[in-house]
This record gives C-alpha cells, sequence and structure tokens, in this order.
C-alpha cells in the first residue's frame, strides 16, 4: 500500500479520536456572580460560598451534604431565591474535559475539591455522588462528609 493510504488512515484515526474524547465546548455568560448555561438553560452559582469569609475557597469552605442543601434552599443571589443543589447529571456538564486543575470552564471560579450533587446512590441513601473538577471525576461519598458546593437554579 502506498505511504500516503497509511497517512490519511493515521490522521483519519487520530481526528475520530478527538472528536470522540473532547465535548463541544459549551456556552456561558458571566452575569456577575451568577453564570448562565447557554446550551441547559440554567444558572449556576459562579464561585463556591466562602464560608468562613477569609478571603480564600479552601478546606475550611467545605460542608456536609446536609448542610450544602440547606445553604443552597436559602441562598438569594442575583434576585432568585429558588436555588439548589445539582443534580449529578447537572453537575458533570460543567465539567471541561479539555483542561485540568480545574477542568472547568474559564466562567466559574472554582479549586479541584469534590463538589456535592443532591443524586443519592440507589443502593445506599448514606452516599452521595460527588464531582472533582481536577480532573472531572466523580466519586460516591457520604453524606457526612465535607465537599465545596456550587448551587443550580432554573
Amino acid at each position: 500500500m502506498p505511504d500516503h493510504v497509511y497517512t490519511v488512515r493515521i490522521l483519519v484515526c487520530i481526528l475520530l479520536s478527538s472528536a470522540i474524547a473532547m465535548p463541544a465546548a459549551a456556552g456561558f455568560t458571566e452575569q456577575g456572580d451568577i453564570v448562565f448555561d447557554d446550551q441547559q438553560g440554567v444558572y449556576w452559582q459562579r464561585r463556591p460560598p466562602d464560608r468562613n469569609s477569609d478571603g480564600h475557597i479552601d478546606r475550611h469552605d467545605r460542608w456536609t451534604w446536609q448542610e450544602a442543601g440547606a445553604y443552597c434552599q436559602s441562598l438569594d443571589l442575583g434576585g432568585h431565591e429558588d436555588w439548589r443543589l445539582p443534580s449529578y447529571e447537572e453537575l458533570e456538564t460543567l465539567v471541561d474535559y479539555t483542561t485540568h486543575s480545574p477542568a472547568i470552564d474559564a466562567a466559574f471560579a472554582s479549586n479541584n475539591g469534590l463538589y456535592w450533587t443532591l443524586s443519592e446512590l440507589a443502593e445506599d441513601q448514606d452516599k452521595i455522588w460527588a464531582v472533582s473538577f481536577q480532573f472531572g471525576d466523580d466519586y460516591v461519598v457520604h453524606k457526612d462528609s465535607r465537599n465545596f458546593v456550587r448551587c443550580i437554579r432554573p
């Protein structure tokens, strides 16, 4: 077989694997402390809350699952009070697999920690799905562990 046939086949394989590995970039519109997800039609809290008001998002700003849910339900941001924890599927839409540390669009202020979802594990309701924005991995964690929170609203 001629060399150019091999080159074309290799190029096609590279292009196909790139298309599979990298989802289309999501469109996000920053609106102050809120980010609008143009594809999903929902609003996100731009930054995780600075729980201890020290100006840094670090391990001291993590919440239990129950605390995180209560925080979102009481959040008044952008003149809206209908915030909640996102589902696993919703939070996963923020993962940007083309980058890491953090693996999230630059519209969001984020760190590499685990973020809560409202999605309980079917087999064990004491465990919840969480998403890490270091590489976009997901984890199952106990409700009493402490993780970061990012709220969503319709």
